[in-house]
Parts: structure tokens; C-alpha cells; sequence
């Protein structure tokens, strides 16, 4: 529903922006519009669907409703198995990060049953328990128990292996 003034205009910014371009033919195509409206719009499909039992219209046809349920599904599947897939990746980049580590230990001489560096050996400790024995052979066991408690800060539950231990220097 142009108006002739309003094509005109028209033309003129054609030719003004679109210079080596063919003006092209604007019509007042009022007349078609006006029959376009008079007459009824044409009947929806899904004026077929009906109603669900609660009496909402049906706007899905039962075969939009599969594909939206089989996307939906895909979907999730889809999903799953991407964090899936990256939770197996992290476990594999900790497992390569730990094996890197276990190499390079290897490499350094470092062996699984070997203590870690921070570990105090056994050995020593048992070595330095026998010598406070020795020094404080006067006092009874319960006496040097609480003396090692003190001076070696030794965990509770090892009272058994410090009697065997003191059973052996007396002996020996």
C-alpha cells in the first residue's frame, strides 16, 4: 500500500546508492494485498491434532513428539558419554603423571620397598632406643617408657616392642 510519492522516493535512493544496478519496478500492490486480506486465512493443520484429555489443544503431532524424545535422548547419551570419556582421560593423565614419577625414582635409585627420604629409617630409630636403654639401665621399664615417650616422642602402642628390646640388651 504505497503511495505514488512514496515509490518515487524509493527510486531515487535506488539510483542515488545503486548506481550501476537497473532500477527496478515498484508497484502499488495495494489491490493484491486487498484481496490477499478479504480473504480467510486457510485451516490449520493442527485444527486435527484435538485435544489432550485435560482439554489443552495439541500443538505436536505424535511423530514431533518421537523426534523430540529421541533428540532429548541422543542428547543425554551424548552427554554421558562425554564425561564419561573425560573423566577416563583425567584418570589416564594421573595414572601417566604417577608412572613419569615412579620412573624418575627409579632412575634416581629409589625402589618401592625403599623408605622415603623424609622416613627416618627403622633402623636407626631401634638403634638409638637400644642406646637411651643402655644409659638409663637403673630405671624400671615403666620409667624409661616414660622417658622415651618424652625424649623420642614415640607413638603410643610400642610399649611391647620396647620390652622385647630391653629384654635383648639385658641379655646381651
Amino acid at each position: 500500500m504505497l503511495d505514488p510519492a512514496e515509490i518515487d522516493r524509493l527510486k531515487q535512493f535506488h539510483t542515488a546508492h545503486f548506481p550501476s544496478q537497473p532500477v527496478p519496478k515498484f508497484s502499488n500492490t495495494s489491490g493484491q494485498q486487498e484481496a490477499a486480506i478479504s480473504q480467510p486465512p486457510p485451516q490449520k493443520a493442527d485444527d486435527e491434532l484435538g485435544h489432550y484429555e485435560d482439554g489443552v489443544k495439541r500443538t505436536l503431532t505424535d511423530e514431533q513428539i518421537r523426534m523430540f524424545r529421541h533428540s532429548e535422548i541422543q542428547r543425554l547419551v551424548s552427554e554421558r558419554r562425554a564425561a564419561k570419556e573425560a573423566e577416563e582421560k583425567q584418570q589416564n593423565r594421573q595414572q601417566a603423571d604417577y608412572s613419569r614419577t615412579r620412573l624418575r625414582q627409579k632412575a634416581r635409585g629409589h625402589f618401592d620397598d625403599q623408605p622415603e627420604e623424609k622416613q627416618k629409617n627403622v633402623d636407626t630409630l631401634i638403634q638409638s632406643m637400644k642406646r637411651m636403654l643402655n644409659q638409663r639401665r637403673g630405671l624400671s621399664i615403666g620409667q624409661n617408657w616414660v622417658k622415651l615417650e618424652k625424649d623420642c616422642r614415640i607413638l603410643p602402642g610400642t610399649h611391647d616392642t620396647l620390652q622385647s628390646l630391653e629384654a635383648s640388651t639385658v641379655a646381651s
